[in-house]
């Protein structure tokens, strides 16, 4: 069995070049513009959803409106305000749930914090954004595990 070294060693060039070629995507080629939303309200220490775990929580659900029926790639963003200190620690974020035309990204916020408050409530505001290739409309609802 003799064998075609030239055209062997073309091939593997060939799935190199292939292999060089592959980058991951950011999140800035996505889209031209991200959908938004805005969720305000009070958070109220002594009211979390467990004493150990959860102060709150939140969905943020992006939904295509290109009208096909498969769930789109989208990478989500958020800010909350005021800011968490040691951000890190205390807030959680990832994706829950997907669906026929949807992706849900829920965010935990860790009833261990509480900034900058001297009393045991305060208002909050997280702006959210969802990037996408597809158009489609964000929403942000507060949730209860």
């Amino acid at each position: 069995m003799s064998r075609n070294i030239p055209q062997d060693i073309r091939k593997i060039k060939e799935e190199l070049k292939a292999l060089k070629s592959f980058q991951e995507l950011p999140a800035g080629q996505l889209a031209t513009r991200a959908a938004t939303a805005t969720w305000q309200g009070v958070i109220d220490k002594t009211n979390p959803i467990g004493v150990y775990s959860i102060l709150a929580a939140f969905e943020m659900t992006f939904v295509r409106t290109d009208g096909i029926r498969k769930p789109p790639l989208v990478d989500f963003a958020f800010l909350i305000s005021p800011q968490i200190p040691n951000r890190r620690n205390y807030l959680r974020g990832n994706i829950v749930a997907t669906g026929v035309n949807s992706v849900t990204y829920r965010i935990t916020i860790a009833n261990l914090v509480w900034w900058p408050y001297d009393t045991s409530t305060g208002t909050i505001t997280i702006d959210g954004a969802a990037y996408s290739s597809v158009p489609g409309a964000l929403s942000i609802e507060r949730v209860f595990s």
